[in-house]
């Protein structure tokens, strides 16, 4: 085997050595600096964006017209008594409204589509990142505020990619498309209005930082929430067998009264911008029709022309309330954007080093561990020099006290966290294996096998999407599953609950088992697979397990010793250090902490064994 030094970072695929192996989520300004990345995300559909801006342009511009209209019917039709010219502009006002309608329409239609892909394509980011993370990544994460990111805080964000900021940009050109006929009417009072309009930008401007703080925290607090409130479903025996209701609901209560605080003070702070944009938009109304009642006085402005202007400075009212309430939108979609991106790059710093190397076609199993360091925290090592050399075929049982060690240093085979050292199947280094592949030929069953809310066929094809029903039922037998499955209400087809809550223990560890029969990999970790089954159980999974070792290099981790004696080689760690190895007979009679852990363990079996009487 080609020497590797003993000190060689390997990247693996997780958080073993964060602070050096991994690099840090990068930092992105605050506030509008999200808004730029948001918006990448419209990129594929510009040209269907395009298509809506034109509807919504068009439609605004229709809107234009029906404020002259009112003007020709003053001075035309009311005071020069034209009935042609009446029936002309009723028909032209009719077509009008119906064009602009279709153009409604088709806008709300393509804001729709855009928001709803642009969504989706976000959540598939974020989901496709968080599956590539790291094991180590997953178990500092707490669940609830994740999925309160992947639903809440995403769909909030599609506020983005609907109708609130093309609406912000077409009452903007809105805006100054009114002005510019304001400024053809009458350019003096025109540019009597402009205070007015910088004046409502100032107020917006004011509110918008506090709006964006509120809304991030009230997110933060829901997320909170989310996850304190799947902790206490997820432990709800716990919580009624300790009597702890009263407590879990203070906690929430607690939580939610910062909410309410939150909503509070952001509707209120929504409310004032919105009244202060309100009262601006009155003061230029009101100004308007003055400076306009005087030119009509006068003689210098026809009625028709006051009742155009007056008409044209009231359209502007809608899209100043609208740029108000966009703005609270766009600052609370922002600071949904600040979390998903957090979260979005935190996992991509995280991810997991996915190597391109193939192993042979026929992997025989053969697993070598050299000078292997690891550590989840800097300065807390979990295994320490560890070396280790397994034919291809063997069993070795991995022992020792909890906290040795065991299961983290079965769980490089699997390229779950980051070493340094190596670690070579078949020659090949693990951090270099293609993820795939490595975990075809690597499988494992957990002391708590997880189990999808799916029917029983569909769980066991988990790893094999393809297998026949007679592959299935094959692989069923041989883990000692098929007379239990047979039972079930629907037999293969029956879904089996959550976790698969309608299964005793023993039941779902000969599913998992059943599974691997079907993976049909080359090594196999076994990580205490029956320290929780009561004995009949133990006896079946046992045998199953046995089964599906022959052959097979087999990694078991054992707690019960008992279960580890025909083993072809025991490995007993101490402090993340191998301290000693050998047979079962061989270490009972020359090691030092095997036997002691030995006799404290049947110790323990005689002190729970009743006695008989003779």
């Amino acid at each position: 085997m080609q020497e590797i030094g003993s000190r060689e970072a390997r990247t693996g695929s997780g958080p073993g050595l964060p602070h050096s192996t991994e690099p840090a989520a990068p930092k992105e300004p605050p506030g509008y600096g999200r808004l730029s990345r948001s918006l990448r995300y419209l990129a594929p559909y510009w040209k269907l964006e395009l298509l809506a801006l034109a509807a919504s342009l068009s439609a605004s511009i229709l809107g234009l017209l029906f404020p002259w209209i009112n003007k020709i019917v003053v001075d035309q039709v009311v005071l020069g008594k034209d009935l042609d010219l009446l029936r002309t502009v009723c028909a032209v006002l009719v077509g009008a409204a119906v064009i602009q309608a279709l153009l409604r329409l088709l806008e709300g239609y393509l804001f729709a589509s855009i928001g709803e892909r642009a969504v989706v394509d976000l959540r598939r980011e974020l989901l496709a990142s968080l599956l590539a993370a790291t094991i180590g990544h997953h178990d500092r994460l707490k669940v609830g505020r994740i999925l309160s990111t992947v639903t809440n805080d995403t769909g909030a964000m599609q506020g983005l990619y609907g109708r609130t900021l093309v609406t912000a940009f077409t009452d903007g050109i809105k805006l100054l498309l009114t002005l510019m006929v304001l400024a053809w009417i009458d350019w003096r009072i025109s540019l009597a209005i402009v205070p007015c309009l910088l004046l409502f930008a100032l107020v917006v401007r004011g509110f918008s930082p506090r709006l964006r703080d509120l809304s991030r925290r009230a997110q933060g607090e829901t997320a909170v929430l989310s996850g304190d409130l799947q902790e206490t479903l997820g432990g709800i025996r716990e919580v009624k067998a300790l009597r702890r209701e009263d407590q879990e609901l203070a906690r929430h209560d607690e939580t939610l009264r910062r909410l309410r605080d939150l909503g509070t003070r952001r509707q209120l702070n929504a409310a004032a911008a919105g009244a202060g944009a309100e009262s601006v938009a009155m003061l230029t109304m009101a100004l308007a029709l003055f400076l306009c009642g005087l030119q009509v006085v006068v003689g210098e402005m026809q009625v028709g022309v006051l009742v155009a202007f007056t008409h044209y400075v009231g359209t502007l009212f809608s899209p100043v309330a609208r740029l108000t309430s966009l703005n609270a939108q766009v600052q609370s979609c922002l600071g949904s954007a600040d979390r998903v991106f957090e979260i979005l790059d935190d996992a991509n710093a995280h991810g997991e080093t996915c190597g391109s190397r193939a192993l042979p076609e026929a992997t025989s199993g053969d697993v070598r561990i050299e000078e292997v360091d690891f550590e989840y925290q800097p300065g807390r090592t979990v295994l320490h020099r560890v070396s280790l050399q397994v034919p291809a075929g063997q069993k070795v049982a991995l022992v020792g006290p909890s906290g040795s060690g065991k299961t983290t240093l079965a769980m490089l085979l699997m390229g779950f966290h980051a070493y340094r050292g190596s670690v070579t199947i078949d020659g090949v280094e693990v951090a270099e294996i293609d993820r795939r592949e490595l975990r075809a030929r690597v499988g494992v069953v957990f002391q708590e096998p997880f189990l999808f809310d799916l029917s029983v066929a569909e769980n066991l094809r988990l790893g094999r999407p393809r297998a026949t029903r007679d592959e299935i039922e094959t692989a069923a037998r041989r883990a000692h599953a098929h007379a239990f499955i047979l039972e079930l209400p629907e037999g293969y087809d029956t879904r089996i609950g959550e976790r698969g809550a309608r299964l005793s223990g023993g039941q779902k560890q000969r599913l998992a088992i059943a599974r691997l029969f079907l993976l049909d990999p080359r090594i196999l970790i076994l990580d205490e697979a029956t320290s929780a089954l009561d004995a009949e159980s133990e006896a079946l999974v046992l045998e199953a397990l046995d089964r599906l070792s022959r052959g097979r290099t087999s990694f078991v981790i054992a707690h019960r010793l008992s279960t580890v004696r025909a083993a072809d080689r025991i490995v007993v760690l101490d402090r993340g250090r191998v301290v000693e190895f050998g047979t079962h007979d061989g270490l009972l009679a020359d090691g030092v902490l095997y036997p002691q852990l030995y006799r404290r363990q049947m110790e323990d079996v005689a002190g729970l064994t009743p006695a008989v009487a003779p």
